[in-house]
C-alpha cells in the first residue's frame, strides 16, 4: 500500500513540475471565424467555427503579388451542425499591416466572383455565398510570420439554400465574418 501511495505521490509531483502551455502564445491558438448573416434560416445567428484542417500555405502573405489568402475548413466551436467540408476562400490586396483593404481574385480573371462562404450542415441543408471583388475587408492587427492576422470581412450575396429538402434564395444579404488566424510563411 505504501509502494502504491509514494508512486501516486511521485507522478502527481512529476506532473506538476512540467510546464504550462501559455494559452496566449500564437502557436497554441487556433484559427477562428464568427460568422452572422441577416437573411435567410439563420439570420443574426453568430456561428462561431475553427480550421479544422489548415496549412501554413493557406494564410500567407506573396510579397510579388501583395495578396493574402485565407482558405478553411470549418468545426463549429459550440455546436456540430456543419460539416467539416464548411469552408471560406478570398483574397485581398495590401500590405502586411494594419488597414481598409478590398477583397480581389487570387488568380487574376475578369470574374467578380472572388471566393465563397460555404455551409454544409450533418442534415443535409447547405448555404451557399459569394465574396465579390471589391468587397470590404478591415485589418486590425497584422503580426509578423507566425503572429495573428485580425480583421473582418463584410459582403453582400445572395444566400443559395437547399434547406428541408427544398432550394431557396435570399436576395442582398448582408454577411459578416470576423477572423483571428495564424499567419503563415511568405510564399
Amino acid at each position: 500500500m505504501k509502494k502504491i501511495f509514494y508512486s501516486l505521490l511521485f507522478c502527481v509531483a512529476l506532473m506538476s513540475c512540467a510546464e504550462d502551455e501559455d494559452p496566449n502564445n500564437s502557436d497554441n491558438l487556433i484559427n477562428t471565424y464568427t460568422i452572422v448573416m441577416d437573411k435567410g434560416p439563420y439570420a443574426n445567428k453568430a456561428f462561431k467555427v475553427k480550421d479544422g484542417d489548415v496549412s501554413e500555405e493557406d494564410i500567407a502573405y506573396e510579397p510579388n503579388k501583395n495578396l493574402t489568402i485565407q482558405a478553411g475548413n470549418f468545426i463549429e466551436i459550440d455546436s456540430n451542425r456543419l460539416q467539416a467540408s464548411s469552408r471560406i476562400n478570398f483574397a485581398f490586396t495590401g500590405e502586411p499591416k494594419p488597414g481598409n483593404y478590398y477583397a480581389v481574385k487570387a488568380i487574376d480573371t475578369l470574374s467578380s466572383q472572388i471566393g465563397s462562404l460555404e455551409f454544409y450542415f450533418q442534415n443535409s441543408d447547405e448555404l451557399i455565398m459569394t465574396i465579390f471583388r471589391g468587397d470590404p475587408i478591415t485589418i486590425t492587427s497584422y503580426e509578423a510570420v507566425g503572429g495573428r492576422i485580425k480583421g473582418k470581412i463584410t459582403f453582400t450575396s445572395q444566400i443559395d439554400a437547399f434547406i428541408n429538402g427544398k432550394l431557396s434564395y435570399f436576395p442582398a444579404s448582408k454577411i459578416s465574418v470576423d477572423f483571428d488566424l495564424k499567419r503563415g510563411k511568405d510564399l
